[in-house]
C-alpha cells in the first residue's frame, strides 16, 4: 500500500491528514523519531523527541503527571492569561502613544518565551538568556558548533536548576517533573 506521508527535504516526512499522521506515529520501524538525532540531537543529546516505543512510552509515563488536564488549566489561568494580558497591555499602550504597534516584536516573539519560562519557574530576568540559548539550539543546521555550545550551557544550567527544585520544589513544571513518579 502507498503511504500517505509525503517525503520532505532531508530525512523528514510531512503528513497532510490525520490518517497519515496516525500512520507515521504508529509505525516507528519505517518512521523513526531517531531522525532528529542528526539535527537537534547533535546539539541537545538524546531527548524524548527522538525516542521510539517502548522507550518513548516509558518516559512519557513519567512526565505525563505534569501535563494532566488539571495542571494544564492551572497554567492557563496562572501563566498564559496573565502573560497575554501583560503583552496586550503593552500593545495598547504603544497604540495610544504612537498610533501603531509591532505585533510580531511585542507579542509573537515574547509570548512563547514568557509562557515557557514562567511554566518552568525561571527568574524573569533570565528570560533573555534562555531565549538566546533557544535560538542558538534551533539554529543547529546553520551553526552546529554554536548550537552545541548553547545546549551545553543550557544543560549545565538546567542540571543545577533541577537539583535546586529537588531540594525545594515549587509550583512549577520543573518541580513537577523532578518529583514525578511512575504510578
Amino acid at each position: 500500500a502507498r503511504s500517505s506521508a509525503v517525503k520532505a527535504p532531508g530525512p523528514t516526512f510531512t503528513t497532510l491528514s490525520y490518517a497519515a499522521a496516525s500512520e507515521v506515529l504508529g509505525d516507528p520501524a519505517r518512521f523513526s523519531s531517531s531522525l532528529t538525532s542528526n539535527t537537534l540531537g547533535r546539539a541537545m543529546g538524546r531527548t524524548m523527541l527522538e525516542l521510539d516505543p517502548p522507550e518513548h512510552t516509558e518516559n512519557r509515563a513519567i512526565v505525563a503527571t505534569a501535563f494532566r488536564p488539571k495542571e494544564m488549566e492551572r497554567w492557563v489561568v496562572e501563566i498564559v492569561r496573565p502573560a497575554v494580558d501583560e503583552l496586550i497591555d503593552g500593545v495598547v499602550e504603544s497604540l495610544r502613544e504612537h498610533g501603531r504597534a509591532e505585533l510580531v516584536r511585542t507579542i509573537a516573539v515574547p509570548l512563547p518565551m514568557m509562557v515557557i519560562t514562567r511554566m518552568l519557574g525561571l527568574p524573569e530576568d533570565f528570560r533573555p538568556q534562555v531565549a538566546q540559548w533557544a535560538m542558538d539550539i534551533l539554529g543547529a543546521r546553520l551553526d552546529p558548533d554554536r548550537a552545541i555550545r548553547a545546549a551545553d550551557e543550557f544543560t549545565e544550567y538546567c542540571a543545577g536548576y533541577a537539583d535546586e527544585k529537588r531540594r525545594r520544589p515549587g509550583n512549577d513544571l520543573v518541580s513537577s517533573l523532578v518529583t514525578a513518579q511512575v504510578a
